[in-house]
Formats: C-alpha cells, sequence, structure tokens
C-alpha cells in the first residue's frame, strides 16, 4: 500500500450507486494502483444510495486534503489530530475566535442497548431526563436495504430496542447524534416516545 494513502477511500464497481449486491461495493485502505486506475478492497456496506447521475466515492484522513472547516486528519503511528477549526464561539468570545478548550472524538454508536424477545420481553423500562450526545458518525456502518427501494436501514441508534414491553423515553434531549437517536427494531410493544427534543 502507498504510505501517502493513510484514509480510508469508497467507491462503487458500477456506474452509479443503486439497491446493489455488497459484493458490487468495494471500500478499503490504502488504495493500490494498476496503471491509471484505482483497487479497492470489498466493504463499505452502502447500497440503497438512488443517485443515477454521478459514480460517487468518498475520500476521508488525508492529511492532503485538509482544506475545509470541520475536517480532520487523525495520524495513527503519530496519535495527533489535526483538526480544521470552523470558527464558531460562543458571543462572548474575542474576535479572532480561538479554537475550543475542549474537542469531543466520540467513539460509541450507541449510549443504550436493551434486548429481549418475544417470548422473554425487557418489560417496562423507563429512560427520562437524561442528555444524550456526540454518537460516533455510522454513515459507513453496515446497512440493510429493506425494501429493495432506493434507501438503505441502519439498525443502530443511541438508544437501542429490541424485543421489548412497555418502555418508556421521555423528556430526553439528544444533541449532536451523528447516527439515529432511538432505534426500534424487531419485537417492541407498548413503547412510549414523548416529549424528546431532538
Amino acid at each position: 500500500a502507498d504510505e501517502a494513502w493513510r484514509g480510508q477511500c469508497y467507491a462503487s464497481a458500477v456506474e452509479f450507486w443503486n439497491p446493489m449486491d455488497q459484493d458490487e461495493a468495494f471500500s478499503g485502505y490504502a488504495p493500490h494502483t494498476n496503471s491509471d486506475e484505482f483497487v479497492f478492497s470489498k466493504g463499505g456496506h452502502q447500497g440503497g444510495e438512488g443517485s443515477e447521475t454521478a459514480w460517487e466515492w468518498y475520500v476521508d484522513n488525508v492529511l492532503e486534503e485538509l482544506d475545509a472547516p470541520n475536517e480532520f486528519f487523525f495520524d495513527a503511528a503519530t496519535g495527533q489530530l489535526h483538526f480544521y477549526y470552523n470558527g464558531s464561539s460562543s458571543p462572548a468570545a474575542p474576535s479572532p475566535p480561538t479554537p475550543p478548550a475542549e474537542i469531543v472524538v466520540p467513539t460509541a454508536a450507541q449510549m443504550i442497548e436493551i434486548r429481549g424477545d418475544m417470548d422473554a420481553p425487557a418489560e417496562e423500562i423507563s429512560i427520562k431526563n437524561i442528555e444524550f450526545r456526540a454518537t460516533r458518525p455510522t454513515y459507513m456502518e453496515a446497512h440493510g436495504v429493506p425494501s429493495g427501494g432506493d434507501w438503505a436501514l441502519q439498525r443502530l441508534g443511541a438508544i437501542y430496542l429490541d424485543g421489548t414491553k412497555g418502555v418508556e423515553i421521555s423528556g430526553n434531549l439528544f444533541t449532536k447524534m451523528d447516527s439515529h437517536a432511538v432505534f426500534l427494531s424487531g419485537y417492541n410493544r407498548n413503547t412510549s416516545i414523548t416529549r424528546n427534543e431532538f
């Protein structure tokens, strides 16, 4: 692999993104070159994109491409994070604004996972008045294409329920979610999701 490419690159083997067999989707670390073509490994798990106007692809974590606010480059060898600050700050901040004293790098995709099954569901659970903040981006995690249409569904969420009865999710604040806030999968009955802020 070419050491100049430390990041991830993603592409589709077809001429446009559409619902596809995962054997047709490619991704990987450090693409190799073959003459004037990039060669990617399998992965990415994307497929329900629906665009027929371009052959989209994605490049991430390349230091030379760090040129716009909110972009970053993480050098795993040195443990150093390079971050292009977006210039936002509190109203009382000096001008020009200074970078924040704290940068949060989320690592969790799910914060609460409750699982049971139809015969023995997890029952009568309340999740109330909690601030859920900063889940990690999950757009390259495994997706399913449940309807065969032009969209994909990812079975992840800050709160994930599967096999439950009588769960109450109320009065919570969900902020900086880079995935679903609440995901109900499979068997769930009498779930109440009220007075939350997303």
